[in-house]
């Protein structure tokens, strides 16, 4: 029995139901490029204690929705490492402001007559690349 949906109505499904379940993991279906009958699933960012439980989550969706196995998925699970490494666009995104450990003033000491952008320059005698960050959140090179 051929499924009635289309390959990408499949892979929306797909990615819904193990998105639901996994919301920490991101994750991406898509068509094999040797059989357009199979579906890589791809779930990053899996902790070693979760990637059984990916699997067996995924093998659940083919029994699920497709058990005549008119379309085969399958799992391809990513653990951190191999995410960081090989596929760092399915990091998490963090916010900037969660990579500062304390709140600081940027602006603090700068008259309002001068220019604001002074504040953030790093000292003339500096030529370290790094310098202007660690210039900006100490007020002095490293």
């Amino acid at each position: 029995m051929k499924s009635k949906l289309s390959i990408n109505d499949v892979k929306k499904t797909i990615t819904a139901y193990l998105t639901g379940e996994f919301a920490k993991f991101p994750v991406v279906v898509c068509k094999s490029p040797e059989d357009s009958t199979t579906l890589w699933v791809q779930v990053f960012c899996v902790t070693p204690d979760q990637k059984n439980l990916v699997k067996e989550k995924i093998f659940a969706a083919q029994e699920t929705f497709f058990p005549a196995a008119e379309i085969m998925l399958l799992p391809m699970v990513k653990s951190l490492a191999i995410t960081e490494q090989y596929y760092p666009e399915y990091l998490p995104k963090v916010p900037n402001a969660y990579l500062i450990k304390e709140p600081i003033d940027l602006l603090k000491g700068v008259s309002d007559s001068a220019p604001k952008w002074k504040s953030l320059t790093t000292p003339s005698n500096c030529t370290k690349p790094r310098c202007l960050q660690k210039a900006a959140m100490a007020g002095k090179c490293p």
